[in-house]
């Protein structure tokens, strides 16, 4: 895990020291908790959830007919959760899993139409579903 976020922090960077690239990115980091007393009423536990997203748009026009534009989301997130009886903390559950990586190339004519070709990956960090093959950046689908 470390190393794909090393990765794509490595890949952000080199993008952002390309001029005259545009480029914007909002990244934000969300923390969720609740807990209850032992003077409340309900049967309810407590709960931990935190979730990092990246959103970025890099475009430049390279050439006066021809345009990219690169998209990227990307997303993780977990969650705890408290045992109604024993209140001990359970082990992080995946909430939040998302890798979307797009880049365009518009071919910018003047004309009536403007061509494009693009290429899209659409994937997750961790994929846990067998825990005793637990495989990353998978499963990839590309467009």
């Amino acid at each position: 895990m470390r190393r794909i976020i090393i990765a794509v922090l490595v890949l952000a960077a080199t993008t952002f020291a390309l001029d005259p690239w545009e480029a914007s990115v909002d990244a934000n980091l969300t923390l969720t908790q609740n807990a209850y007393s032992d003077n409340w009423a309900g049967e309810e536990t407590g709960a931990l959830s935190w979730t990092l997203a990246f959103n970025s748009i890099v475009q430049k026009q390279l050439v006066d007919w021809l345009h990219n534009r690169n998209t990227g989301n990307l997303a993780f997130g977990q969650i705890y959760s408290q045992d109604k009886e024993t209140k001990v903390w359970s082990d992080p559950a995946k909430s939040s899993d998302l890798i979307d990586l797009e880049s365009v190339f518009r071919f910018t004519l003047q004309g009536f139409v403007d061509p494009f070709a693009g290429a899209r990956i659409e994937s997750q960090f961790v994929d846990a579903n067998d825990s005793l093959n637990v495989r990353y950046i998978n499963p990839a689908t590309f467009t």
